[in-house]
C-alpha cells in the first residue's frame, strides 16, 4: 500500500467504520470470487493495544520497553500474514491533534526502535510482538530544548490482510516522571504590579518543585541552580502580553534590571522563593514596565525548568507612611537647593525642638537637625511648656519657622514665636520675643501659625478650636503690624472655632481654607481629618459647597480615617511636582495601636466644579509616585 493510499484510507476510516459496524457476526466473511466460481475467507489484522495509549517512565530510566501485539481477529489461523507498522507523518498529527483538541509532536525516529518492522503471522500463529524501545534521558534532553509533548503513532498496514477498522491505529503518548521546576502561580494569573519605592526594589519570584516518587510528592533529589533569564524575543512577548489583556505595558530596558543568581534548591526543597532587583533610576514616572522572566538551563541536567513566562508588572510607586517617625503636624518648604525640607512636633506630647528632616523626592526622608536646640528660647521657659506645630518659610533671603508655645490645656499661655537662619536645615536664632500672644491680641489658644505673602504683605492665620483668625506682619515678618495707638490693623476672623492647622492654597480664582476637625490625639478614637472651604477673598467668607460658611463651622471633607489609618490631619502647604501635580503632606496614627503621629503623602485631586479631595477620600497605602526630574 502506497503513502497516498494509505492517506486516501485515513480520510475515508470513519465512513468505513459505520458500515462495518452495521454487520454482524465475525469478521471473517465469505466474499464473491471476482473471476466467479466459489468464495474465499478474508482474514482480519488489528493492534493490541490500540487507539491512544500513555507510555509512563522515569526520565532517568536507562531503557524503556514496550510491546505493539499485531493479532489475527475471529478463529480462522490458516495461511500466512504479513503486516507493518506505518509510521504517521506530520498531517496525519496534525489531523489527529485537531480532532481530539491536543498538541503532541511526534517524536523523531532516531529517537527510537521498532523491532521487527515488518511482522509475518505463520499458519496457525495468532499473533507477533513488536518490540518498541528507547532511552528516556535522551527523550527527556530532547523535551528540555523543544518543550514538546511528544507522541509515537502508527497505523497497522498489510497487502494480504484486511485492517480492523476499529483497531488499525495506536497512538503511544510518551509520560515522562521527571523533577520539574515551574512558577508558584495561579492558572492564568495576570501579571503581578510591584511598585517601585525606592532605588532599588526587589522582587520576589515563587517558585515549586514537582517529582513523583512512588505515587509520592518528593522533593529535589539533588543541590541544583535555575537561573532566570529574560526570552530573546522579550518586545514580542510584551506586545503580545498587551494584545491579550488589553494593556499598553513597556518593556522594562536592559540595565534597569539584576535578574541575580537564580533560583537555588537544596535536596528535598519542594519551593523556594527567588529574587532579582530593579533599578528605579532612567525610568519614566509616568510609565507601567513589564518584564517577560522565564528559566533558564538548571545546573542538574536531569531537573527540567519549565518554559513558561513569568509576567512582572512595574510602576513608580511610593508606600505610606513617607516618614514612620513621631512627626505630628508636618510643614514642608522646597529650598532653592532643590530639596525639601519638614519640620514638625517632636516627641511624644510635643517635648523637643521640632526636627528637620530632608528629601529630594518628597518620599525618603533623612533626619538632619532640630530647630530649638537644647529646648531653650530666650523669651520663655520651655521646662512648662512645649514646642508644636512649625511653619517654614523663605521670606527676605532667609529661612523662618514659626511655631506654637503652648501646654495641654493652656488656653491663655499659648503663644507663637519665631526663629530666623540662614539654612534650611539650620542653626536658627529665635527672635527674642514671642509673635503673637493671648495678652496681645486676645485669642485663645493662640498656636498654629501659616503663614501667606500676597501683594507685598505678609499674613498670619492662627488658631486652635476657638476661631481661625489673620493679621497682617511687618515686612520682616518678625512683629504684628500694628497702628500709632498700638492695635493691629487687621485681625479678623476667617473660621469658627472647630478647627485647626489652617493652610490656605490658591487655585483658579478661588482661595481654598484647609483645616482640621476633631480630635488629634485619642490613640485609635482619634476623629481628626481635613477639611475645606472656598472664597474669591482671602478673608472671606469661606463657604462649603451649599454656601455654608466656615465662620459656621460649615465645610467639604478632604480626606478621612481608615481601616490603616486614623486621625489624618494637620496638613502642611501644598507642593507642586516637576509634572504640575499637587501634593499634600500631613500626619497619621497607623492602626492598630495608633500610638505615633507618622507621616503621610497624598497627591491632591480636583473635583470638576473645583473642590480638592485625596482619592477615595482615605490614606493611600501605595500610590503613583510624584515626578521629578
Amino acid at each position: 500500500m502506497n503513502t497516498d493510499f494509505r492517506k486516501l484510507t485515513s480520510h475515508l476510516r470513519w465512513m468505513l467504520m459505520a458500515v462495518l459496524a452495521a454487520s454482524c457476526g465475525s469478521d471473517d466473511k465469505p466474499l464473491e470470487e471476482p473471476q466467479g466460481g466459489g468464495t474465499q475467507t478474508v482474514q482480519t489484522l488489528q493492534l493490541s493495544p490500540y487507539n491512544q495509549v500513555k507510555m509512563e517512565m522515569e526520565s532517568s530510566d536507562e531503557t524503556f520497553g514496550y510491546d505493539i501485539t499485531v493479532e489475527r481477529q475471529g478463529t480462522n489461523t490458516a495461511g500466512q500474514l504479513t503486516a507493518s507498522l506505518a509510521l504517521w507523518d506530520e498531517e496525519d498529527m496534525r489531523r489527529y491533534n485537531e480532532g481530539k483538541n491536543v498538541t503532541y509532536t511526534l517524536l523523531p525516529s532516531q529517537f527510537y526502535t521498532l523491532d521487527p518492522k515488518e511482522v509475518t503471522l505463520a499458519e496457525g500463529e495468532t499473533q507477533q510482538n513488536v518490540a518498541l524501545s528507547l532511552t528516556p534521558s535522551e527523550v527527556f534532553s530532547e523535551m528540555k530544548k523543544t518543550r514538546a509533548r511528544y507522541a509515537i503513532a502508527m497505523t497497522l498496514e498489510s497487502k494480504d490482510a484486511k485492517i480492523s477498522a476499529t483497531r488499525d491505529e495506536l497512538i503511544l503518548t510518551i509520560e515522562l516522571n521527571y523533577p520539574t521546576l515551574e512558577f508558584d502561580l495561579p492558572p492564568y494569573a495576570a501579571a503581578p504590579t510591584i511598585g517601585l519605592p525606592n532605588a532599588a526594589t526587589e522582587v520576589e519570584v515563587p517558585t515549586r518543585f514537582t517529582y513523583n516518587k512512588g505515587g509520592a510528592a518528593a522533593g529535589s533529589l539533588t543541590d541544583f541552580v535555575c537561573p532566570l533569564t529574560v526570552p530573546d524575543n522579550a518586545a514580542e512577548q510584551v506586545n503580545q502580553y498587551n494584545q491579550e489583556n488589553h494593556t499598553s505595558h513597556i518593556l522594562l530596558p536592559e540595565g534597569s534590571y539584576d535578574l541575580g543568581e537564580g533560583i537555588s534548591y537544596s535536596t528535598g526543597d519542594q519551593e523556594k522563593i527567588g529574587h532579582f532587583t530593579v533599578f528605579r533610576e532612567g525610568l519614566d514616572a509616568t510609565a507601567t514596565y513589564l518584564l517577560p522572566v522565564t528559566f533558564g538551563e538548571p545546573t542538574d541536567e536531569g531537573v527540567m525548568c519549565t518554559g513558561d513566562i513569568y509576567y512582572v508588572a512595574f510602576k513608580q510607586v511610593y508606600t505610606n507612611p513617607v516618614l514612620n517617625n513621631n512627626c505630628p503636624d508636618p510643614t514642608v518648604l522646597q529650598a532653592p537647593d532643590g530639596n525639601f525640607y519638614l519640620y514638625c512636633t517632636e516627641g511624644s506630647g510635643g517635648n523637643g525642638g521640632m526636627g528637620i528632616y530632608r528629601s529630594s523626592n518628597l518620599m525618603e526622608w533623612e533626619y538632619v537637625s532640630r530647630v530649638i536646640q537644647n529646648n531653650y528660647l530666650s523669651w520663655t521657659d520651655l521646662s512648662k511648656s512645649d514646642l508644636w506645630a512649625p511653619e517654614a518659610r523663605y521670606i527676605n533671603g532667609k529661612y523662618y519657622v514659626y511655631f506654637s508655645v503652648s501646654s495641654w490645656g493652656g488656653l491663655e499661655g499659648s503663644s507663637i514665636g519665631v526663629a530666623t537662619g540662614d539654612s534650611p536645615a539650620g542653626p536658627f536664632t529665635d527672635s527674642g520675643k514671642p509673635l503673637i500672644t493671648y495678652d496681645d491680641l486676645g485669642v485663645l489658644n493662640s498656636i498654629d501659625p501659616f503663614y501667606w505673602e500676597e501683594n507685598g504683605k505678609k499674613y498670619m492665620f492662627w488658631g486652635s478650636f476657638h476661631g481661625i483668625y489673620v493679621t497682617e506682619l511687618t515686612d520682616d515678618g518678625l512683629s504684628v503690624r500694628k497702628d500709632t495707638d498700638g492695635n493691629p490693623t487687621l485681625l479678623q476672623k476667617v473660621a469658627g472655632s472647630q478647627f485647626e492647622a489652617t493652610c490656605i492654597y490658591k487655585k483658579d480664582g478661588y482661595y481654598y481654607l484647609m483645616a482640621s476637625v476633631g480630635s488629634c490625639c485619642d490613640g485609635e478614637d482619634s476623629s481628626y481629618r481635613v477639611v475645606v472651604g472656598r472664597s474669591t477673598d482671602l478673608f472671606g467668607p469661606y463657604v462649603d459647597k451649599s454656601g455654608g460658611k466656615m465662620l459656621d463651622n460649615k465645610y467639604e471633607l478632604v480626606v478621612n480615617k481608615n481601616d490603616k489609618w486614623v486621625g489624618p490631619g494637620h496638613n502642611s502647604q501644598i507642593l507642586l511636582d516637576d509634572a504640575g501635580n499637587e501634593w499634600m503632606i500631613y500626619h497619621g496614627r497607623p492602626m492598630p495601636g495608633a500610638e505615633i503621629r507618622a507621616v503621610l503623602l497624598d497627591r491632591l485631586q480636583w473635583t470638576e466644579d473645583g473642590w480638592p479631595y485625596i482619592e477615595g477620600g482615605v490614606p493611600s497605602s501605595e500610590a503613583v509616585m510624584p515626578i521629578f526630574n
